[in-house]
């Protein structure tokens, strides 16, 4: 009961920051409709009782009780409704400002605009998540090729570019603080060839990395070199602050090189401040994490290509699970995406512990709820099917195409039958897990 209790209560916040991001959908839809010659009748947020209506020129601009999405009523529904109770085959005598009086290319750009406006809207809460200063790990960038570590990563071929040890310091004008700058600006490049400056044996050079294929992959065939000082231990035996100088007689420079050494029996030759001492160590377990330092910084260096590389991720994943979706494939579907009540449920409490560790963690992680949500409305709404602006654009290219609008009672058809299977899936996404159980 109390599980179900957290459930919902989590929710509450969730719709309405789901309901935010489709309202801003709308305005989409509204701004292009006033710009292109339609008029709009209301703009709402929230369904229900309306609590609240300002009456403009043009536009009532409404709030209803449930927090949830919004809606933008283009003026033309008595259009259709005077059509349909006559029987004509047109919609004829339409008003100026009715959706029916205007062009079908005016009519596609009006339903682009809503998953556009979110698209856009992915975008900068992206880069704005890229942007913000966070704590986070923080590594030298010292790098090394996979190839010099051969029992660890043995499918990577000698790669010519970075030599052991290097130190890499920038990339044109962005300079690298440390290898989490360089790990995202290697990401934002989307493995192209990159020119990089690195430190080699006490000198600056100049020096070229390609990528290449591994399996399905792309990598430039580098890793992050760390220094062998342990930091956090669940043993005794190994202190914080204890650098590793040798491991049965070998000397360790960096922490790959005792993941090299072969056998379950370990020496560790142990330096700190107090001198050296010897443990002795059995099992390739370790009981000690690698020292790492805290540093609050910006997410990225480069927000915008970050930002972009980020959204272009998702908006590839999304599509691919919708797709899967719309074949019925559902429970491979539902381990990208989720129903709008688990999903409202889930955003809730992310970003309600979010916002408990710190009010900067909190706006990170709702920037970044409402990033994906934005892609999962723009890339939803292009769903071929009439009751989505995609299938609404399909209606009007195809009118482009044979120059005549479509008729009324195919119009209200093609509505009614795209409402219906807009409801069956989202009825089987919620209840998937369940009916799985009784197949």
């Amino acid at each position: 009961m109390k599980d179900i209790l957290s459930y919902l209560l989590y929710m509450i916040p969730g719709f309405l920051f789901t309901g935010l991001i489709v309202f801003i959908h709308e305005l989409g839809h509204f701004f292009a409709a006033r710009s292109l010659g339609a008029e709009v009748e209301s703009l709402g947020f929230g369904f229900g009782p309306v609590l609240l209506t300002i009456k403009g020129r043009k536009t009532d601009f409404r709030i209803s009780l449930i927090p949830f999405g919004g809606y933008c009523r283009i003026k033309g529904a008595e259009d259709l409704t005077v059509a349909l109770e006559n029987n004509r085959n047109t919609i004829s005598n339409s008003e100026q400002g009715s959706f029916f009086a205007i062009s079908p290319w005016r009519k596609f750009l009006i339903f682009l605009a809503g998953p556009f406006t979110n698209l856009l809207l992915a975008f900068l809460f992206m880069i704005a998540v890229s942007a913000l200063p966070v704590e986070r790990l923080s590594h030298k960038a010292i790098a090394a090729p996979a190839s010099d570590y051969p029992s660890l990563f043995p499918y990577f071929p000698e790669v010519s570019g970075i030599e052991k040890g290097d130190l890499i310091l920038s990339s044109g004008n962005t300079v690298f603080s440390d290898w989490e700058d360089f790990s995202a600006f290697l990401s934002s490049r989307s493995y192209s060839e990159v020119t990089l400056k690195v430190l080699r044996d006490g000198k600056e050079v100049e020096t070229t990395i390609k990528p290449y294929s591994v399996g399905d992959n792309k990598s430039y065939g580098i890793v992050n070199l760390e220094e062998p000082i342990i930091g956090r231990s669940e043993s005794p035996l190994f202190q914080e602050g204890d650098r590793v100088v040798s491991v049965n007689s070998i000397p360790i420079e960096y922490t790959y090189d005792i993941y090299e050494i072969e056998g379950d029996s370990f020496t560790f030759l142990l330096e700190n401040q107090d001198g050296e001492r010897t443990v002795e160590w059995e099992g390739r377990s370790f009981p000690f994490a690698w020292k790492a330092e805290l540093k609050i910084a910006p997410d990225s260096q480069t927000p915008i290509s970050t930002g972009i590389s980020k959204v272009l991720t998702l908006a590839k994943k999304t599509t691919l699970a919708i797709m899967k979706l719309l074949s019925f494939h559902f429970s491979e579907a539902l381990e990208v995406i989720s129903g709008p009540f688990t999903s409202a449920s889930t955003m809730g409490r992310i970003s309600t512990l979010a916002f408990a560790t710190s009010s900067v963690s909190g706006i990170r992680t709702l920037l970044y709820l409402f990033a994906i949500v934005s892609i999962s409305i723009c890339i939803g709404n292009l769903i071929p099917v009439p009751t989505f602006d995609g299938g609404q654009m399909i209606i009007s290219i195809s009118e482009m195409i044979v120059g005549r609008p479509l008729k009324p009672k195919t119009y209200l058809i093609l509505h009614i039958g795209g409402f219906v299977f807009a409801w069956i899936i989202i009825i089987l996404m919620n209840a998937w897990g369940l009916i799985e159980k009784f197949l």
